[in-house]
């Protein structure tokens, strides 16, 4: 059952192909770390924590859908791009009810991503150019019933842990013609 399909279909438009229309599909796999699975306490020397793995954790399945309109001019281009993910049991760390660590990891329920991505580059001459995206984004997980090394609990969270609301990136380049 290790098959992940993609599929994208994408149309040109204009004289010259300037814009294109794209619609895609993809089915995606996390697999637990190391770190994340294995039942032993380890030091984060980062943030002081302690952690302990989780040998019940699940794969993460997301199924991944994107809408794309992008426009390209000899060196210039701006796109406007609407994504949805659904994941299946993605994987989340939550205080350790066991009290052996301070975090663990754990497979919560199901989260569904959902957002706009603005993106834009511009030839500047001279072998310069400037480039950005902004990405506006929206989570919601639901609540589930975990499994911890054997022991059952419930664990609730709104947001997928560590996604912004809101990313973007401005890079100025340099390429030598």
């Amino acid at each position: 059952d290790d098959i992940y399909p993609s599929l994208e279909l994408g149309r040109y438009f204009g004289g010259d192909d300037e814009v294109k229309l794209s619609l895609s599909y993809s089915e995606t796999v996390v697999r637990p770390t190391f770190y994340e699975f294995i039942p032993a306490r380890i030091l984060d020397l980062t943030n002081q924590r302690v952690f302990v793995g989780n040998r019940d954790l699940r794969e993460t399945q997301a199924q991944n859908f994107d809408f794309g309109l992008t426009w390209k001019k000899e060196k210039n281009y701006a796109g406007v791009n609407v994504f949805h993910k659904i994941i299946t049991d993605p994987i989340f760390t939550i205080n350790d009810p066991s009290g052996i660590a301070d975090r663990t990891f754990v497979n919560l329920g199901e989260t569904e991503v959902s957002g706009v991505e603005l993106e834009a580059s511009y030839d500047l001459g001279s072998g310069f150019s400037i480039t950005g995206n902004l990405s506006f984004i929206e989570t919601d997980a639901s609540p589930g019933v975990v499994r911890i090394n054997r022991q059952v609990a419930s664990a609730i969270s709104r947001a997928a842990e560590g996604q912004p609301n809101l990313l973007g990136n401005l890079i100025l380049s340099w390429e030598s013609e």
